[in-house]
């Protein structure tokens, strides 16, 4: 412990040596386009967040955090890289001590912030010739290390400095990314609470907490920090309240400047005072994910909150009865950013799509699956030489993320269809579907001329269906007890047969199947607990319920229409 300390002095002034004394890029800036414009700087900040219900749960912490809040365009063009890569626009994360890159914010891809704002705005009706200036708030990386970033707030002005609307970013544990673009004309704008210059109270749509659903409200009050001109120091404040739907106080968030460290400029004059700032506040940065991790345990097993199951990100046309999103007429809030497609889905999706393709073209079908979240959709098929197809088209709309490996790791195209609902599923017509993702190969083909690998499969998947049946409290119908022998993956449509895709689908299976498992023993280890009917586990027993409802409904609805005929 004795030499702890002279030798962290003795690195950081290593670092700072070569930090300040290294060369700066220079960039070239057109200083009277800049003249007016207010300073970025790095703030000192705190946050606080404070639940009062369930009153049994109440809990509060606060914390010190370390902010930027920087000029877009000035950010771009280089203006703001500090000597030494102390702050650094681009590029690897690790290649500087403060940086911001495009690709960590609002849609994926290399696109410029400013591109990327303008185009989010463009869908709500915010034409880019009308967006001046667009400063953001936000947590930059430190030496190299990029966290969960919980919250960035866009501020966004038009051509005569006018505030024109506030974009909150909020970015969830699961990598999912959601924006809420609240305009000064908005129907939710409200009065701003003392001490701010604009509020608005608009619904919830984003999956944040495990420890609450997405119905709701939220309150905001903001205070413009960059309209004050460039002799000011920008001070952030930030207060936001979620509400229930009958529009109760649930808990409260505030994010602003420190009360007792001002702003520091972003320009060469001021490098060692930033420096030495973040030495002040070297884990301010750092531990945000723990921090995060740590309170959870605390709500869960402390303060006894049951889990919310991950949703997915609300879409459009998606009408999910568990768990909704609070009606927006508004359309304020949007999905931005979905979780990385894995390695499964991936592996999934070429197999399948290959697949599908060939079994259009023997059937002589359409077939158009189409996904409500950023992925490209699938088209084939639809061509043919005679002058009426032999069947209709096959149209599937789904929001779900596994939907290639859930088709994989279905027993057969009837398991699929009962938990299509659950997995935000719209099939057009059951019975094409059945029919599609059946044997696309000669009767000829017998169980026992299947590779090793597709009959492992085929064990797995009926081991996969009976772990999942032993969670549900309502037996299945009689037709699903049995799984077909064959999987329509284990034969290909043009007749070729090939081991390394029945072992590719082999490792997709097995891969669903140990995750459901370990996710489960996970959780009963632990002595966590999901809100009860919600498990994962648990997904058939929500299916048959579903399915036998809907069966109940439609026996009723013929019963009283032969009363009435």
């Amino acid at each position: 412990m004795t030499f702890t300390v002279p030798l962290l002095l003795g690195a950081f002034s290593i670092a700072a040596y070569f930090l300040l004394t290294s060369p700066r890029r220079s960039p070239e800036v057109d200083a009277d386009a800049d003249a007016d414009a207010l300073t970025s700087v790095l703030i000192p900040a705190y946050t606080s967040h404070s639940r009062s219900l369930p009153k049994q749960s109440k809990h509060a912490f606060s914390y010190p955090l370390l902010y930027l809040g920087v000029d877009v365009d000035a950010l771009e063009s280089g203006a703001l890289d500090l000597p030494g890569r102390i702050v650094r626009y681009g590029g690897r994360p690790i290649t500087k001590l403060l940086g911001l890159r495009s690709d960590g914010y609002l849609e994926a891809g290399p696109q410029g912030l400013r591109a990327k704002v303008e185009r989010l705005l463009d869908t709500r009706g915010i034409p880019r010739t009308s967006v001046g200036r667009i400063w953001l708030v936000t947590m930059p990386s430190c030496f190299g290390f990029e966290g969960i970033n919980p919250l960035s707030t866009w501020f966004v002005y038009d051509n005569d400095g006018r505030f024109l609307c506030v974009i909150l970013e909020v970015h969830n544990t699961f990598g999912e990314k959601h924006a809420y673009v609240l305009q000064t004309s908005s129907s939710y704008r409200d009065e701003p609470g003392e001490g701010y210059d604009y509020s608005w109270t608009f619904p919830r749509s984003f999956h944040v907490s495990p420890f609450n659903s997405r119905d709701g409200y939220y309150h905001l009050d903001i205070v413009d920090p960059f309209h004050y001109g460039p002799s000011a120091s920008p001070q952030i404040k930030i207060f936001l309240r979620q509400l229930t739907p009958s529009k109760t106080p649930k808990l409260q968030a505030v994010l602003a400047s420190h009360p007792s460290r001002s702003a520091i400029p972003l320009n060469p004059a001021h490098s060692l005072r930033i420096f030495t700032t973040i030495l002040r506040w070297p884990l301010a940065l750092f531990l945000t994910t723990p921090r995060i991790l740590y309170h959870a345990y605390l709500l869960h097993y402390e303060k006894k909150l049951a889990v919310y199951p991950r949703p997915e990100p609300r879409t459009s046309g998606v009408n999910d009865k568990w768990n909704p999103p609070e009606q927006d007429g508004e359309g304020v809030g949007a999905a931005v950013g979905w979780k990385s497609e894995s390695w499964g889905e991936r592996t999934s999706k070429r197999l399948v799509e290959t697949w599908v393709t060939q079994r259009a073209e023997q059937l002589e079908i359409g077939v158009e699956v189409i996904f409500r979240d950023q992925r490209p959709a699938l088209r084939v098929g639809g061509n043919t030489s005679s002058s009426e197809p032999r069947s209709e088209p096959l149209a599937i709309t789904t929001a779900d993320p596994k939907f290639y490996t859930h088709l994989l790791g279905a027993p057969s195209s009837e398991h699929f269809m009962v938990l299509a609902k659950e997995t935000l599923t719209d099939i057009s017509s059951p019975e094409v579907f059945s029919n599609f993702f059946s044997r696309a190969v000669a009767p000829s083909d017998s169980k026992d001329s299947r590779s090793i690998p597709a009959r492992a499969a085929a064990v797995i998947r009926s081991t996969h269906l009976r772990f999942l049946w032993s969670h549900s409290r309502i037996a299945p119908t009689p037709d699903l007890v049995h799984p077909p022998d064959n999987h329509f993956i284990n034969s290909r449509p043009d007749g070729q047969r090939s081991l390394w895709t029945d072992t590719l689908v082999l490792a997709v299976v097995l891969q669903g199947f140990l995750a459901d498992v370990a996710e489960e023993w996970v959780m009963r280890m632990f002595g966590a607990r999901f809100l009860d009917g919600q498990e994962p586990w648990r997904v058939w027993e929500r299916a048959l319920r579903r399915t036998y409802m809907d069966e109940r409904k439609s026996t009723e609805q013929d019963d009283l229409g032969s009363v009435l005929w």
